[in-house]
């Protein structure tokens, strides 16, 4: 296994080193943006969100999947474990690629067990969250939009990224 899934900002800045990219489906999970970010898309005063992955048994979550060589393998979760820190875990679950075979794969979770899971009952206040803030790693606008883009780019419709869009077109109104 030398697979890393990627479902959020992993999709468009990698930052790990691999040798081929390709289209993937986990099966019975959706994206939700549940996880505070007060350390790359907001700060401690004013977190951003970020998307998790929750378990429905009725969703699939499209994203990319990643093949690491695997002279590259312990840094590349060395990598990915300091840059998800906060919240995430490393997970071991089967994705489906594009092309049609299965492969296992690892990515990163942030469970409701962690202090910086906090879903938000309305779309609305969501979005009013992800427009103010900015942190180190740039706004939470620009997340949401880099995000939406590269779905949009690779065919994905997604349940979440359409409900918070259409918050966004009533918010700007």
């Amino acid at each position: 296994m030398n697979w890393i899934f990627g479902y959020g900002s992993i999709m468009w800045n990698p930052e790990v080193s691999y040798s081929e990219v390709r289209k993937a489906r986990l099966t019975g999970w959706a994206r939700r943006f549940w996880q505070l970010s007060p350390d790359h898309r907001g700060t401690p005063a004013l977190p951003g969100r970020v998307v998790t992955l929750v378990e429905r048994a009725d969703c699939d979550c499209w994203g990319l999947a990643f093949r690491i060589e695997e002279s590259q393998w312990h840094k590349t979760l060395d990598t990915l474990d300091e840059r998800e820190k906060n919240g995430y875990t490393r997970h071991f679950l089967e994705i489906n690629l594009a092309t049609g075979s299965k492969e296992l794969c690892v990515t990163y979770i942030a469970r409701d067990t962690n202090v910086s899971f906090s879903p938000l009952p309305s779309a609305k206040e969501t979005v009013l969250n992800i427009t103010q803030a900015t942190g180190p790693s740039g706004s939470n606008t620009d997340y949401f939009l880099r995000l939406r883009e590269t779905l949009e780019s690779l065919e994905v419709y997604d349940e979440e990224i359409d409900r918070l869009n259409k918050a966004f077109v009533e918010i700007e109104r």
